[in-house]
């Protein structure tokens, strides 16, 4: 009987933590639509949104946003936590992360980019990104 209240209170605890961190979202997300819904410059959207999904991915500290363009290859719309500079420089669709390991069918956080890099990126991208 202990046991099963102990369990219960430690699968208590968790929903509770687990209902607190999807609040949390919801407002993020909400203040996020706020902000989106009053800005009518693309790249000011484009750093806004970036912003919200740095703040509710558990220990990001990093992030861009990518759009690829008409020439195959994406380019960097907006930057947080790299040099500005990153701003001019593009990556060919076949080398993006995405690409590589699910074919753009869904997102996925790079754990370890400089690894991937060197594994399955051309060595003037590379030496680019550095």
């Amino acid at each position: 009987m202990i046991i099963a209240c102990i369990l219960e209170k430690v699968l208590i605890y968790r929903y509770k933590r687990l209902l607190n961190q999807y609040e949390r979202m919801r407002k993020k997300l909400y203040e996020t639509s706020e902000k989106i819904s009053k800005c009518n410059d693309e790249d000011e959207i484009y750093s806004i949104v970036l912003d919200t999904i740095i703040d509710l991915i558990p220990n990001a500290t990093k992030g861009s946003v990518l759009i690829l363009k008409e020439d195959n290859k994406f380019h960097f719309k907006v930057v947080k936590g790299y040099q500005k500079e990153l701003v001019n420089f593009t990556i060919k669709k076949e080398e993006a992360y995405l690409n590589q390991i699910n074919q753009f069918k869904e997102a996925a956080i790079v754990k370890n980019p400089r690894e991937f890099d060197k594994k399955h990126t051309e060595k003037g991208t590379v030496d680019g990104l550095h």
